[in-house]
């Protein structure tokens, strides 16, 4: 195992500049810190470009049986604790980070795949709430998550690690043509379900049976108008108290699952 101690080694470059959304999109890479994120990428079919570690995670007792699954040809490196700490994406890391290539996965195929529910995060922009809606998604079984265009990048490294592991077993597509993709659904015979606070119906009146789209809208202005315009059906949370609206991940949730009650159980 070779061993870093310069900040101009090309891995440890490599790390710098994954953090930022074009340098992922020029590389195709995404990096994914802690033990969880190698045991789930070792685990699903995501292909390991570089491990890096440090003296902490080398001492943990599940540090050899996770490296022993390694394929060899994957580059293993020991960074110095100092500048492993200056790599680090959380506060008290544990020690181990990951570069991964990413996945380009084609929309067509999960139109026609079972089940025949889709989640669409229109615009999403915060991380943690994409990273929770894209846990819950991959929790729900649905077949995948559509991510349109002004939403957060699916691979920023707060998103997968707010996904908790989600990102490595659910597929996660963006498109760029909001309007293309409307288009692709109704063809393909889906209904397009808004989440919205002008909604015209209770969600849990409402008809969520498959094959649907269930639509998630940005934090502050909701969800765009062209999916209001297209929509099938417009639903809403009821909000009870003194508030205006929920986080736009604990709304996924609430939508999510009642789809999963009228489909699944």
């Amino acid at each position: 195992m070779k061993k870093i101690f310069s900040k101009d080694n090309r891995f440890i470059k490599l790390a710098r500049q994954l953090n930022q959304r074009k340098q992922r999109e020029k590389t195709g890479l995404f990096i994914a810190e802690g033990v969880r994120s190698l045991e789930d990428v070792l685990r699903s079919d995501y292909t390991l470009q570089a491990i890096l570690i440090n003296s902490v995670f080398k001492t943990k007792t599940e540090a050899k049986r996770l490296l022993s699954k390694v394929d060899k040809s994957v580059p293993l490196m020991e960074v110095e604790d100092s500048l492993f700490q200056e790599l680090a994406l959380t506060e008290n890391t544990q020690g181990v980070m990951v570069i991964v290539r990413q996945k380009k996965h084609i929309l067509e195929t999960f139109l026609t795949s079972s089940p025949q529910f889709i989640v669409v995060a229109d615009s999403v922009q915060d991380p943690g709430n994409l990273g929770t809606i894209i846990r819950t998604t991959a929790a729900a079984g649905a077949s995948c998550l559509v991510v349109t265009k002004g939403s957060v990048d699916i691979y920023n490294p707060k998103v997968v690690r707010a996904s908790m592991g989600g990102i490595f077993f659910l597929p996660v597509l963006s498109v760029e043509n909001s309007g293309s993709f409307v288009e692709l659904l109704k063809l393909n015979g889906y209904r397009i379900v808004v989440g919205d606070l002008e909604g015209q119906i209770m969600y849990y009146e409402a008809d969520l049976k498959q094959p649907v789209a269930l639509v998630i809208g940005n934090e502050n202005s909701g969800p765009s108008q062209l999916f209001k315009k297209n929509a099938d059906l417009i639903i809403k949370i009821p909000m009870l108290g003194d508030v205006e609206s929920l986080n736009a991940g604990v709304a996924a949730g609430i939508l999510i699952y009642d789809a999963v009650r009228q489909n699944f159980t």
